[in-house]
Formats: C-alpha cells, sequence, structure tokens
C-alpha cells in the first residue's frame, strides 16, 4: 500500500523468539509448497524480507501477491489515514518507527524480524516488539496490504467466505475523500485468511502479550488482513509471534457461477427436459451445440473452472467421444480451454457426473460455456458451474 494508505486505521505488531533471529538482515526465501492445510496443490513461493522493516514482497510463481508496504507495523495517532502516522515502512530506521514524513515525532521502537521455518518450507515465521511507547497511539497494528487487483475474498477460523467488496463503510480519508470499508471479525481470532482464485496468503498469530482484534480492509489501494492491538498509551509495550504461509486456493471454496442449462436462451438442438436440457440420436444432428452462452463477464481475470454437470442414457455400448466442451472467449473469439468426453466416462446411465474443464481468462472479457453434441448417445445436461 502506498505511504499514507499503507492499511487504515489500525496497527499492530510483531514478536516472536527475536534471540534465534537476531542475526537476519535482508533475506529472499524461496520454496516449493508441497502441501499445507488451504490445499495440497504445489506453488514456488518467495519472500522478500527486511529486517526492522517488514515483508516488502511476496511472489507466487513468479506473481507479486503485495503492495505498498507489505507487512509491517503502522500506527496513528488521530485515527486518521495521513502522512503523520507512524511506520516500519522506512528502510535504516535504526529500529524506531517515524511518520511517514520521515518527521522525528511521535516515534516508537521497535524490532521486527523473519526466519524460514525449519520444519515447514511452506511458512515464514515471523517475530517483533513495540516499546516502552513515549507517546500515546490511538491505533497499532500489523497490516498485511495485498494486491487489490488479485485479492477478492477473505474468512477467518469458523467463518464463511466473504468478499471485500461488501464490506461495511468505515471512514473517508481525509486528503483524497475517499472512502475505505473494514469488515471488524473481532477478537480471540488467531488466523485471517486473504484468497484469490489463485493463491491463498494465511497469517496465523502463535503467541501474543495483549489482546487483539481482527479486521479485513477494502482501501481504495489495497486489500488487507490487519491484526490490531488497538490504542497504546506511554509506556505500553507488547510483543507477539506468528507465521505467513501461502499455497494455492482451493477451488471448491470459492463461490461459483451456475447457469442452468433449461433456463438458458442458448441453444443450437435440443429441447427443455425436467431439470435440464437434452439433444437425442432421432431429432437432432450431431455437431451442434445443445448449449452456449452466457457471455458473462462476472468471473474476473486469472486461472479457474468451469464444471459441467451431463448425463448419458448407455454409458456401456462403446467407448466413442459423445460430447465436447468447450471455454470460449466470446470478446476475442479464441477457445480458451476444451475437454473430449467419452460414454465410459460417465458414472452410471442416467447419471448426473461432473466434468471439470480448467481455463485462464482475462478480466472484463465475455466468456462462454458451449456443449458441442457428437452423435451416438442421448445427453442432458443439467447446468454448468464456473468458479
Amino acid at each position: 500500500m502506498p505511504a499514507i494508505a499503507s492499511s487504515v486505521f489500525i496497527i499492530l505488531f510483531l514478536s516472536i523468539k527475536v534471540a534465534m533471529l537476531k542475526k537476519l538482515s535482508k533475506v529472499v526465501f524461496s520454496s516449493l509448497l508441497a502441501a499445507s492445510c488451504v490445499t495440497a496443490s504445489a506453488v514456488n513461493v518467495q519472500f522478500v524480507t527486511e529486517t526492522n522493516y517488514g515483508v516488502s514482497q511476496i511472489y507466487a510463481d513468479g506473481v507479486a501477491l503485495l503492495t505498498g508496504c507489505g507487512f509491517g507495523f503502522i500506527g496513528s495517532a488521530t485515527l486518521s489515514d495521513t502522512p503523520a502516522n507512524i511506520t516500519t515502512c522506512n528502510h535504516n530506521n535504526g529500529g524506531i518507527m517515524f511518520p511517514f514524513t520521515q518527521a522525528q515525532t511521535p516515534n516508537l521502537p521497535f524490532r521486527l524480524q523473519f526466519a524460514q521455518d525449519g520444519l515447514d518450507p511452506t511458512k515464514l515465521n515471523f517475530g517483533g516488539e513495540f516499546g516502552p511507547s513515549a507517546y500515546n497511539f490511538a491505533t497499532l497494528s500489523m497490516p498485511m496490504d495485498a494486491n487489490k487487483n488479485v485479492f477478492q475474498y477473505f474468512r477467518f477460523a469458523g467463518s464463511p467466505l466473504y468478499k471485500y467488496s461488501d464490506n461495511p463503510f468505515a471512514y473517508t480519508i481525509p486528503a483524497t475523500g475517499q472512502p475505505v470499508y473494514i469488515f471488524n471479525a473481532g477478537g480471540n481470532q488467531t488466523w485471517g485468511e486473504i484468497i484469490s482464485p489463485d493463491y491463498t496468503i494465511r497469517v496465523t498469530l502463535t503467541g501474543t502479550t495483549r489482546p487483539m482484534n481482527l479486521y479485513f480492509v477494502n482501501h481504495p489501494d489495497t486489500r488487507n488482513v490487519e491484526f490490531s492491538w488497538g490504542a497504546v498509551n506511554q509506556g505500553d509495550r507488547a510483543n507477539v509471534t506468528g507465521y505467513i504461509q501461502v499455497s494455492k486456493t482451493d477451488p471448491s471454496l470459492l463461490p461459483g457461477l451456475t447457469f442452468q442449462t433449461e433456463e438458458s436462451a442458448y441453444h443450437q438442438i435440443g429441447r427443455a427436459d425436467g431439470d435440464g436440457w437434452s439433444v437425442n440420436v432421432v431429432n437432432d444432428a450431431p455437431g451442434q451445440y445443445l448449449n452456449y452462452g452466457p457471455y458473462t463477464t462476472g468471473l474476473g481475470g486469472g486461472n479457474h473452472s468451469a464444471v459441467f454437470t451431463l448425463q448419458a442414457d448407455n454409458v456401456s455400448a462403446d467407448n466413442n467421444a459423445i460430447v465436447v466442451l468447450e471455454v470460449n472467449d466470446a470478446s476475442t473469439g479464441s477457445v480458451l480451454a476444451s475437454r473430449q468426453i467419452r460414454r465410459s466416462e460417465f458414472r452410471g446411465p442416467f447419471t448426473y457426473t461432473d466434468f471439470s474443464v480448467p481455463f485462464t481468462s482475462t478480466a472484463g472479457h465475455s466468456l462462454e460455456f458451449r456443449t458441442r453434441w457428437l452423435g451416438g448417445s442421448y445427453i442432458k445436461q443439467d447446468k454448468v458451474i464456473a468458479r
């Protein structure tokens, strides 16, 4: 997040077993994610860190996930989003948080260090402390500022999946008049995740000397997960330990766009048939689409999957291909992905079977999910779910 906007008006600090981390300076950690609590899919991760500054960037398969100052501390004496807020986002700060303006007051001593987990290469451990404070601060927090164009969702222990775009209004930035929207997950939370269709970043707390609230902030320049200690008074100090983990997003977590085939206006052949749309060898011509469209722009860019739900009357007569499933970019006229389905791939006669077609799309483009019938069998399609 840019200097001022680093992460709203909430601020917090890190603290870990500093003894084992003392000698760390600036390090780039690389790891291959073999398994995680979020998904078992592999992902190449790089953490770019700097002692007493923060995590300036995280790369997943070469994709930059963070923005602005990334992960660190920020504090405010006034609960305002201004250049007077103190931050760790200044290089060579000597272990003292100064305002974004580089003014010398107010200030706050701190330590912030990182180490790759020795047992789990998917984790980056962090630890830090602040204080004793010579000033009163309305709030101190520890934000992880992620790319607004990449991350759309968040969740925490025991919660459903939430969308950043649904966050309630919180305040307006004084200098710009832009609104900020914040979801308050409350206290006693041990982890929070920011989620994109491709990657998930989880921030987990393993220890703290003061209670914290968890927030998810939809800022004009970033979307974040942010643990906050709230107000800090003169003489206060605290520490915290935890870790950051990056993984592939589990597609089953994401909300899907469901398109009921019998409700579609786009068919070259076939007819409404109960809960779906069907074709048969007597009335329909092979090589045409029993369903196409719906020309949706609702998925956004990135990696997705379309799940087609189909059934056939006979699944054992032969092993011929009977349908081709396609994801088409109608904006460019190009087929993004296709999959040929053979008779033997169905679970049983007249039994709905799900067939997944992975694809990568471009934000704002119009997409079609097409089912081309090759003949030789009765086929009925119930729906397509894209996520």
